[in-house]
């Protein structure tokens, strides 16, 4: 599903800006045929497949791209879907577009047991987005894993993860140390935004610092639930605040100025924004098996932000507009992020 290939063509671009090099198509095609109206569902798996569903609409005014789920995608492609199998070549979603529960045979699934859920995606087809479109994919399923193990937690369940070639297996298995409400999922799933991408992102009232948002995530620990290895030093997270003068990153001592981060995007108003949240990845790990379910890990992770600070004018937006030439300059400024290299952002603010 992700190669070492996949990175060094997404990382040209992130260098040197250059295209050239095609990240390969190997995702599935949309070869499922409907069987019959999927019945007898348990409410588990009615949330489960929930994932998959538009939970809001916004006015073209307010942006081009007007579908939104409970998770970002870039530019609201929305390939990915969820899938609960049930053996023998057939499995169960729902349709993200008139919200129904159906069964389907798809000979992909045939080997599959049942209740194993299914995470795949049909190929980001725009000639744009070539040399980046499977880091796309497993970042967006990465976001997807976020919210499914969401809704796992609220039955007393958690999650484990194999990335197969061309899809993502989970497996559910009963977990009761954390408990959490499925009416607040639903809550933050009709709030997540990214923003408006017609206006530009600015908080005229400057309250910057009511805005922040700080992971409770244990990185390592859950990383270890999910796919049963260890995450080592393979990711770093910066988090950089508005601190009225700068953005700044405690934990490294990294300052960036507002002037530096609008020419970097100029679609915010940094000097108004709340924090970036930028993803490293140790570049010894590039060559391993690792680096598939780290970039995942780094979706998951980036989700964290994006749906638990929803709320109402507050965006989360994911960025793989992370250029190199910039970021690691900054982050290589402490001797010992030297070997790490920048790739996802999350910048958040009020608009």
């Amino acid at each position: 599903m992700y190669t070492k290939a996949d990175f060094i063509a997404d990382a040209m671009v992130r260098k040197n800006r250059n295209w050239h090099f095609i990240q390969e198509y190997r995702m599935l095609d949309k070869n499922w045929v409907y069987v019959k109206k999927a019945t007898n569902m348990s409410d588990l798996f009615i949330n489960i497949l929930k994932v998959n569903q538009y939970t809001r609409a916004s006015s073209k005014s307010y942006s081009i791209y007007r579908l939104h789920k409970a998770y970002p995608s870039a530019r609201s492609f929305y390939k990915a879907k969820l899938w609960i199998s049930l053996g023998n070549g057939m499995a169960m979603t729902m349709n993200d577009i008139d919200n129904t529960f159906g069964v389907y045979y798809y000979d992909i699934f045939h080997d599959i047991n049942q209740d194993r859920i299914i995470l795949m995606s049909e190929e980001i087809d725009d000639e744009n987005y070539g040399s980046i479109h499977n880091t796309l994919t497993i970042l967006e399923l990465g976001h997807m894993v976020y919210n499914l193990h969401y809704i796992c937690s609220c039955f007393n369940s958690s999650i484990r993860i194999q990335i197969k070639s061309r899809y993502v297996l989970v497996d559910l298995v009963e977990d009761e140390q954390v408990k959490r409400e499925i009416k607040k999922y639903n809550q933050l799933a009709q709030l997540r935004s990214s923003g408006s991408y017609s206006n530009k992102l600015i908080n005229f009232s400057l309250d910057h610092s009511a805005y922040r948002y700080v992971s409770v995530i244990d990185r390592k620990k859950v990383f270890k639930q999910l796919f049963n290895q260890e995450l080592n030093d393979v990711i770093e997270v910066l988090e950089f605040i508005n601190t009225g003068i700068c953005f700044w990153n405690e934990e490294y001592d990294i300052q960036i100025s507002f002037e530096e981060l609008n020419a970097q995007y100029d679609f915010v108003d940094f000097k108004s924004a709340t924090q970036y949240t930028l993803f490293l990845i140790n570049k010894e790990y590039i060559s391993t098996k690792l680096l598939k379910n780290c970039i995942l890990y780094i979706g998951y992770l980036a989700q964290e932000i994006c749906f638990e600070n929803s709320q109402i004018g507050v965006y989360n937006r994911p960025v793989k507009q992370v250029l190199t030439d910039f970021w690691d300059g900054k982050v290589e400024e402490n001797i010992s992020l030297s070997g790490y290299t920048s790739f996802y952002g999350v910048i958040t603010g009020k608009e």
